[in-house]
């Protein structure tokens, strides 16, 4: 996805507010129940020219399947697609044209335990353990983990293939081309 945005101004600097806003959206953004999805969604860079946001599926591979709407909870479909990419985009305008981000600060997410889920039960069993058991969001890591570790090849590499198209884009600011002379500068995401 690439979006340009051009202002008459000299825009605000990209500075670190920016960055843990967009982060604060997304962690908002995603499907809770005990907090290891919003766990697995990394501020992975907020410099001066760049904010990117990583969704780390491994430990939370249940997150394909509610992006994609796959299985019977279909109310979580496109959460970053849609909902997420909207907003950070929204953010990033608001930002420039105010120089305030709406959120500030390291993202709190609250972790709770939680009963298995389709999968986890498949696992819990195969290893020996109650398929009832109550999960906290580190199980629920260590076994989406296992989970993947146990696809067919094929699948693994569909996997990869997700997360490079629904990954949160990313924000850079560049000077503007020489032939507008009445526009400062230029946003795109990427």
């Amino acid at each position: 996805m690439e979006i340009e945005i051009w202002i008459d101004r000299e825009p605000h600097k990209l500075d670190q507010d920016l960055g843990f806003s967009i982060w604060n959206i997304a962690i908002n953004n995603a499907p809770y129940r005990t907090g290891n999805l919003r766990n697995q969604i990394k501020l992975q860079s907020n410099s001066k020219e760049t904010k990117r946001i990583v969704y780390y599926d491994q430990d939370a591979y249940y997150m394909n399947y509610l992006e994609e709407g796959i299985g019977r909870n279909k109310k979580h479909k496109g959460f970053i697609e849609n909902k997420t990419t909207l907003q950070i985009l929204s953010e990033v305008v608001n930002y420039l044209q105010t120089g305030h981000a709406t959120y500030s600060g390291f993202p709190i997410i609250v972790m709770r335990s939680d009963v298995a889920r389709n999968y986890e039960r498949k696992i819990l069993r195969q290893q020996g353990l109650d398929p009832n058991l109550r999960l906290t969001a580190n199980d629920r890591a260590i076994l989406s983990k296992n989970y993947v570790k146990g696809l067919p090849e094929g699948m693994s590499g569909q996997k990869n293939q997700f997360k490079r198209n629904f990954a949160t884009p990313n924000v850079f600011l560049s000077e503007r081309p020489d032939s507008l002379k009445s526009y400062k500068n230029k946003v795109m995401m990427k």
